[in-house]
């Protein structure tokens, strides 16, 4: 390969800094290669590590040819450049990876589903339409998703289409129609495809999406799938490679329906998200072998260290500058990676950076995602309000910098919702409880409710369902807030009494003196928990997807019969369990009760700033 002038090694230009960009640098770093960037946005990811960062638009044609000029090399790390200069670059004799070729048709879903459909690749079955008037002739495919043929992203543009009656309000223009089906599982196969046809392919992933955002909130690898149907998805993947017969990385993202059948939803032509475990779990990355493809070296080795897991850190909270939770907490775990991207503000829904986990087992690894999930978030820095009555809090949400199209990268490009059997994030096990005491800063894992270190004081939190963690974060919350040890857990009266049982027998052994337990619909958790055991239990009422806003929940808790208390506060109000079970440890506790004494206080000094902030604009009001 040719070297520009007064380099030791071929530049290689780069158009886009984010995230995926960053972290082919920091693969790049261990190597003497120059790399460039461009990108609109001058805090971008890439902007303090590229050897040279230039501001502008890529996907304008003439800024890109001239951000190129003296590279060797021209990559991507985000889809919505400008393949006319890529075309160009190729045409003058650089190299460029993907081929121009293979980006015009994989930008284009259209041109996407068609190109599958011309090679014989399974994928759901689809027609395009030029706009939504033509929806009404093609009924067989509902109920189905209509996906706009160019722009969406990270499962924008897509919408659903249950009968003729959506035809209605559906989005209109160029679009693919397609049919929906019932998925049992979603994998990521990555297979890198060198300039000589060799090619190397990963072990597939799990995807496990977050309905909130419609992106990957974690996966594993490899994919809990038998040996078998694991070698058709790798088979099936690189056959989506060849197809295309250029060099590059491919991330194929894959439908296993609940039939067992194999189908190529579509592939994105650079690095993704379903591959971000690969920099710890695997000899060569997918950042790593990017460079080698871009360099011409030797392929790198994809075999896994062992078990992997990816959990995604997304924002939450709103807008503002960045500040992340837990960061001790995930960081004790043995085998844990922390990856930050070094944006200045995060967002809601905003890829902010992710954890990775390296274990020997699935128990394992379930325990450092439960952690994970618990424990660290990402939320803006809040600023107190300003005296006078001038509201503080976090910046209001922006968009996109001036000239970058949205980014995808590992989101749902493809249809939100679309299966009844798609699942939310998985984040604590069913049959292994998370034990965490803040006097010792560690978290401490055993399967089952037991363990051999023992604690004075210990709060058990307890749901019927994972999905009931977004409620009873709160509580945990709450424990760290006041430095009580606590273990944590899901415990379904219906669906695992024995483990119920126990659960609450066993509690007192094991120095548990206040059961926090959070149910929804009928409820009964926290009552039957009651009657097992003799330590005092606080129902947190739940408000479920299937409930009457809680009142259900609500009901069914505080009516126990006589014999059998159950406490309990407001629907959803898992805060308040919390500081109520910590009151109850503080009456043989006068350090905790010394806490509760300055938290009351906190409390009451917020009260008396805003009577203050009141005083300054209404003079005449009440005062003691």
């Amino acid at each position: 390969m040719a070297k520009a002038p007064g380099s030791k090694q071929p530049v290689i230009a780069l158009l886009g800094g984010g995230q995926l960009g960053r972290m082919f640098l920091e693969n790049a770093l261990r190597y003497d290669v120059e790399i460039h960037v461009l990108d609109p946005d001058p805090n971008c990811s890439c902007a303090q590590l590229a050897s040279v960062f230039v501001q502008g638009r890529f996907d304008d044609r003439d800024t890109v040819l001239r951000f190129a000029a003296a590279a060797d090399v021209v990559g991507i790390e985000i889809e919505h450049v400008s393949v006319e200069a890529m075309e160009a670059l190729k045409a003058v004799g650089k190299s460029v990876i993907p081929d121009p070729s293979v980006l015009r048709t994989i930008k284009d879903k259209g041109l996407q589903k068609q190109f599958y459909r011309d090679h014989g690749i399974a994928t759901l079955d689809f027609a395009l339409i030029g706009d939504k008037a033509e929806i009404v002739q093609h009924a067989a495919l509902l109920p189905g998703f209509l996906k706009s043929r160019a722009g969406g992203y990270d499962g924008k543009g897509v919408m659903p289409m249950n009968s003729l009656a959506d035809a209605d309000t559906a989005f209109d223009g160029p679009c693919v129609l397609e049919k929906r089906a019932e998925i049992a599982m979603e994998l990521g196969v990555l297979v890198v495809r060198s300039a000589k046809g060799a090619h190397v392919v990963y072990d597939p992933v799990e995807m496990v999406f977050d309905p909130r955002f419609n992106l990957v909130d974690h996966l594993r690898a490899p994919a809990r799938i038998d040996a078998a149907l694991a070698k058709k998805a790798k088979d099936l993947a690189l056959r989506v490679a060849d197809a295309f017969a250029e060099p590059g990385l491919y991330a194929v993202e894959l439908f296993l329906t609940k039939n067992g059948e194999l189908l190529v939803n579509e592939t994105a032509p650079r690095a993704h998200n379903s591959g971000h475990h690969t920099i710890e779990a695997c000899a060569s990355s997918q950042f790593d072998q990017l460079l080698r493809l871009y360099m011409g070296w030797p392929m790198g080795d994809v075999a896994l260290r062992g078990k992997a897991a990816m959990i995604n850190l997304v924002g939450e909270g709103g807008a503002g500058p960045v500040e992340v939770k837990g960061l001790d907490d995930v960081l004790h775990v043995p085998g844990t990676f922390l990856h930050l991207y070094g944006k200045k503000e995060t967002r809601t829904g905003r890829k902010m950076g992710h954890v990775t986990v390296v274990a020997a087992s699935d128990a394992e690894l379930d325990q450092a995602i439960a952690v994970t999930k618990v424990h660290c978030r990402v939320v803006p820095v809040v600023v107190p309000a300003r005296r006078g009555g001038e509201g503080g809090g976090g910046r209001a949400a922006r968009g996109p910098p001036p000239g970058r199209p949205p980014r995808g990268g590992g989101g749902r490009r493809g249809r939100p919702g679309h299966s009844t059997m798609v699942r939310g994030p998985v984040l604590l096990s069913q049959d292994s409880t998370l034990r965490y005491d803040d006097r010792n800063e560690q978290p401490r894992f055993k399967p089952g409710a037991s363990t051999s270190t023992r604690t004075t004081n210990m709060v058990g939190i307890i749901m019927g369902s994972r999905s009931d963690l977004e409620v009873m974060r709160e509580a945990v919350d709450t424990m760290k807030e006041f430095g009580v040890a606590y273990e944590l857990t899901v415990v379904s009266a219906h669906r695992t009494p024995d483990r119920m049982v126990a659960y609450a027998k066993g509690a007192a052994d094991r120095d548990v003196k206040v059961i926090i337990a959070g149910a929804g619909g009928a409820a009964h958790l926290p009552g039957m928990v009651a009657s097992l055991t003799t330590l005092p239990v606080i129902g947190v009422p739940i408000k479920s997807r299937n409930s009457i806003d809680g009142w259900d929940s609500l009901l069914s808790i505080v009516q126990m019969p006589a014999g059998v208390p159950v406490a309990t506060v407001a629907v959803n109000g898992a805060r308040n369990a919390g500081l109520l079970a910590v009151q109850i440890l503080a009456i043989h506790d006068p350090k905790l009760a010394e806490k509760l004494a300055a938290f009351k206080g906190e409390q009451e000094e917020k009260v008396r700033e805003g009577i203050s902030v009141l005083k300054q604009q209404f003079p005449n009001g009440f005062d003691v």
